[in-house]
């Protein structure tokens, strides 16, 4: 990372920290996208993308979770690949994000003809009625709420879930020992589980490994491949530190460590 991205990253997560509102956020993702706009991340140029120029391992995983004619809504769209990719498998897609600089540079790179309706809007109130989706989708979310956030988050999300609805979600391991851009918080598969659980949800989680062959296997909770899964996550982390991984790539890095989506499940309307 660059010292002026790492020393902007610093600046704008102490603000937000201390003033949470949603016209901070707002103005703080823009003033970060509008740098990775002029500078790119990390220094390396977006080609007027904000992070990626198509649909990657995480996208295809999510996408095989969601049938065809399904009511969508992601929340934090970033980039808008995974949104304009949602739209495309005939589905009808609401994309939200904070940043009307993400949602400008969203709308431009939309150009496969499908037609996601974006949205500005705080991941904590969300303005639509109860029980309005089949799936809730956050990629690369949680990570940038502040923690005494998430669960008013988790409980929007409920409410605007069908009942047997999902709220598929993806958040960057903390062994990853490189920020992806102003994170407040980065959560364990494990942290994400018990706030999930104490939200009531039912939670499963689908290791990307397994995602790599094709597999949408989820592991239940309570199993032992979700244990085993948790305990290596876990002694990754107490790595993470360590000088070898900070060298590796970052796709090197998820195809050696464990990490995982999360498919959270609404059974009631409660």
């Amino acid at each position: 990372m660059t010292k002026k991205q790492r020393r902007l990253e610093q600046q704008l997560r102490n603000q937000l920290i201390q003033e949470g509102s949603a016209d901070a956020f707002s103005a703080a993702y823009d003033q970060f996208h509008n740098h990775l706009l002029e500078h790119g991340m990390w220094g390396k140029p977006t080609f007027g993308r904000l992070y990626r120029r198509k649909t990657d391992l995480i996208d295809a995983l999510l996408l095989r979770l969601i049938p065809p004619r399904s009511s969508v809504l992601e929340v934090g769209i970033g980039d808008g690949v995974f949104t304009g990719a949602c739209s495309s498998h005939d589905n009808n897609v609401v994309g939200l994000d904070i940043s009307n600089v993400a949602l400008e540079g969203a709308r431009r790179s939309n150009t496969n003809g499908a037609t996601p309706h974006l949205l500005q809007a705080d991941a904590r109130t969300l303005s639509f009625s109860d029980e309005s989706f089949h799936f809730v989708v956050s990629r690369d979310l949680l990570e940038h709420l502040r923690e005494q956030d998430v669960p008013a988050h988790l409980r929007e999300v409920k409410r605007v879930l069908r009942p047997g609805g999902k709220y598929l979600i993806w958040t960057p391991p903390p062994w990853l020992s490189r920020s992806l851009g102003l994170h407040l918080k980065e959560y364990t598969t494990n942290e994400v589980l018990a706030l999930l659980d104490h939200e009531g949800f039912d939670a499963k989680v689908i290791p990307l490994h397994l995602a790599v062959l094709g597999i949408s296997q989820a592991l239940t909770p309570g199993s032992w491949p979700l244990r085993v899964f948790l305990h290596l996550e876990a002694l990754t982390f107490s790595l993470s530190p360590s000088a070898l991984i900070k060298k590796l790539p970052i796709p090197l890095r998820f195809a050696l460590f464990p990490s995982a989506c999360i498919a959270a499940s609404k059974w009631n309307s409660s």
